[in-house]
């Protein structure tokens, strides 16, 4: 990000750090750091992430977040691009429940459509990457299946947090 205050999900980052000795997050400030910044100030390239995790050869997970340039710029060292959309993104009419094919049926509700919007073209990035460049990009519409603070105990959750537990569980394994 651009300032500390720019960082998104850093709240939720944090929790999700200090409940898994296995993730470690990493932020960058490029123009306004906090007082007492000790982190990156640079943008987000090959040689940091290679800094962070060795080499791309290792295959490490890496989640990467920000807008097309950043993304074009590690491209060659990431093995998928997993774009996250939102709710925000559906039709403000959109029949309950959410079909995959209502997507692009109507104009998001206004004080969401911003949002909404640029979620969508996360979507059309992707799909243009993968046509464009052939990587592997994917977007992902959680739409609310689960969230922060869900259950992921795996005898009483619901399916995703289910199977985010199992795959947490399998990567903390090795």
């Amino acid at each position: 990000s651009r300032a500390w205050s720019e960082v998104i999900y850093r709240d939720e980052l944090a929790r999700l750090a200090a409940d898994d000795p296995t993730l470690t997050v990493v932020h960058t400030i490029t123009r306004e750091p906090p007082p007492g910044w000790t982190g990156f100030r640079r943008r987000i390239d090959r040689a940091m992430l290679e800094e962070l995790v060795g080499s791309p050869a290792a295959r490490p997970r890496l989640y990467v977040c920000g807008p097309t340039p950043l993304v074009e710029s590690v491209a060659d060292t990431l093995a998928k691009f997993v774009a996250i959309g939102t709710i925000c993104a559906y039709p403000k009419h959109a029949t309950i429940p959410f079909r995959e094919a209502d997507l692009w049926s109507g104009y998001p509700e206004e004080t969401n459509a911003p949002y909404g919007l640029a979620k969508k073209m996360m979507l059309v990035q992707a799909q243009a990457y993968r046509d464009q460049y052939g990587f592997n990009a994917i977007y992902l519409l959680p739409v609310n299946l689960y969230g922060p603070r869900d259950n992921f105990d795996p005898e009483s959750s619901h399916v995703i947090p289910a199977l985010i537990r199992k795959c947490a569980d399998v990567s903390a394994r090795g």
